[in-house]
């Protein structure tokens, strides 16, 4: 609960620092996204096969061969409920050819989560400082509650 609402001056300020934040969110998702498309275009697909998986199913191991015919191992570094694995499934691998351990699954998850992430991050920043700066939401402190303690 509010207790008194902050002036609008103030009100501005955090909107406009809010608004800031949704750029510099939005410049990380744009980096990321060039990042992960160059990745793309320069990985090859190989495929792996899920040696051991975790309790629930949700994050596995997966082996697989590069180009040169070395097997690695890899490790999904998201994990999601929506995906369960079980052991000796085929995967694809995207196998970039500096360096095989830089390897992700080909799913969209593993992909695209810091992208996602941050355009998400910049949408909530951003609808929130856009509110704020133009005055249809007020902000201010919340309401401070005394506790005493009696003897």
């Amino acid at each position: 609960m509010i207790t008194r609402e902050f002036s609008p001056t103030t009100n501005l300020r955090i909107g406009k620092v809010m608004l800031v934040i949704a750029v510099f969110f939005a410049f990380l998702a744009a980096w990321r996204w060039h990042v992960e498309s160059q990745f793309l275009s320069a990985a090859s697909i190989a495929q792996g096969q899920v040696t051991s998986i975790t309790a629930k199913g949700e994050s596995a191991e997966v082996a697989f061969r590069d180009s040169m015919g070395q097997t690695h191992t890899i490790s999904p570094w998201v994990r999601s409920s929506f995906r369960k694995y079980s052991v000796g499934e085929q995967i694809e691998v995207l196998v970039p050819s500096q360096d095989p351990l830089d390897a992700k699954l080909n799913e969209p998850m593993q992909i695209w989560a810091t992208t996602h992430l941050f355009l998400y991050l910049s949408a909530f920043f951003g609808g929130f400082g856009a509110l704020i700066y133009y005055g249809i939401l007020v902000v201010g402190p919340l309401k401070q509650r005394r506790i005493t303690v009696g003897l």
